[in-house]
């Protein structure tokens, strides 16, 4: 469970203590990349007691997978070589990636955690996938909200727009039932 230091509304707003603003947002930020943690994930489910079995997990892939097209005979196509390990994982597959496409292979590999950019976790022959081919971590999340309300059915979707402007990635509505509007400030007037 995420737990913030209490603040008062100076600080949010940045007019109070210089110091508490900023150990504020350095809070946010780490609260915000333990969303993102292999780590936490891990320690989430050992606190909550709900590591799941194997058969489990592999199932709930399949389930991912399956409406893309994507069996499991597609990814043993894929001839993956897969490494585990306490340390060293990233590098194992940094050399062999490395090695394999100078000797003329077309490689893929995914690792984590990145180091700049999300897109290093996904690379093609040695280069992480182009800004092009990976959506941003907005439209990627309003990508999966339309999937999964596509493949769940439902009745309604209520969507609240991202940055906002007529460049929105969620402006892909092209007919809403409802528009809603609320307060808008200076800042949305130019």
């Amino acid at each position: 469970m995420l737990q913030f230091q209490k603040t008062n509304k100076s600080e949010i707003n940045g007019y109070g203590n210089t110091n508490s603003t900023i150990n504020l947002y350095q809070q946010s930020i780490y609260q915000l990349n333990c969303l993102q943690s292999n780590a936490q994930i891990i320690s989430d489910a050992i606190n909550l007691k709900k590591q799941k079995n194997r058969q489990d997990v592999l199932q709930e892939m399949m389930e991912y997978l399956s409406p893309l097209g994507i069996s499991l005979t597609d990814i043993d196509s894929l001839n993956c070589i897969h490494i585990a390990g306490t340390k060293g994982k990233g590098s194992t597959c940094a050399f062999l990636e490395s090695i394999l496409r100078q000797l003329g292979y077309k490689t893929g590999f995914y690792s984590s955690p990145h180091l700049i950019h999300v897109r290093e976790r996904i690379q093609i022959n040695g280069q992480p996938i182009s800004e092009e081919k990976m959506p941003g971590y907005f439209k990627f999340l309003t990508i999966m909200a339309f999937y999964i309300f596509y493949v769940e059915k439902v009745d309604v979707a209520i969507i609240e727009v991202g940055i906002g402007g007529e460049n929105d990635c969620t402006n892909i509505i092209l007919n809403p039932i409802v528009c809603g509007i609320t307060t808008l400030d200076l800042d949305h007037t130019r």
